[in-house]
């Protein structure tokens, strides 16, 4: 499988806006706003750790490829 740190990347950035804003809505139709306290967390645990994995990743493929040339 070939890694991909911008699909990666990609990714955590979903999750970070992506729940958050689907919550929103909920939370606009509940007027509930633990909906959204909770899921600040989370949210915000997956972006670091998708930030930190894209990035050695992309450290990696780049220090694989300077030591080709």
């Amino acid at each position: 499988m070939k890694n991909n740190p911008k699909f990666s990347l990609l990714m955590s950035l979903i999750v970070l806006l992506g729940i958050p804003l689907c919550l929103l809505l909920i939370i606009l139709i509940t007027e509930n706003w633990r909906y959204f306290y909770w899921s600040l967390e989370p949210c915000l645990t997956v972006f670091v750790i998708g930030l930190f994995v894209s990035l050695s990743e992309y450290r990696k493929i780049k220090m694989k490829g300077s030591s080709m040339t």
